[in-house]
């Protein structure tokens, strides 16, 4: 996958970070520094970081668990969250959409609130 091919699933919402290689994750997150990624901009998400970027904020990401150990998330965690369904400590995420979800939020490459702090629930089980 080059970038330029990764810029058309970007546009249609197909893009996933996870699936690019290190070297294509590294070109996506210097154009995402740069201010240079369309879906960013059409969304407002560059207007808002202008704003704020989330320092001294919490967030429950309550849906499927997070993978608190992501490389884009694992410093937003200052305790993992809770399970919720199996009722531990460990809020690891069982299908990934909890963990897209809190990319979105807080992540460092393309997250709308990067600096914020995020706390993880699972509770998948409990409302499927």
């Amino acid at each position: 996958m080059t970038p330029e091919t990764s810029l058309t699933n970007l546009v249609d919402d197909e893009f996933c970070l996870t699936s690019l290689t290190p070297e294509e994750a590294e070109i996506w997150k210097e154009r995402a520094n740069k201010k240079q990624l369309p879906n960013l901009k059409l969304t407002g998400v560059y207007d808002a970081q202008e704003l704020s970027r989330g320092k001294g904020v919490r967030i429950a990401i309550i849906d499927s668990g997070v993978d608190y150990n992501h490389p884009d998330l694992s410093s937003k965690f200052i305790e993992k969250g809770k399970d919720l369904v199996n009722q531990t400590d460990y809020p690891m995420d069982i299908d990934g959409h909890g963990t897209h979800i809190a990319g979105i939020i807080a992540g460092d490459s393309i997250g709308i609130a990067p600096a914020a702090a995020l706390y993880a629930l699972n509770s998948a089980a409990l409302i499927w």
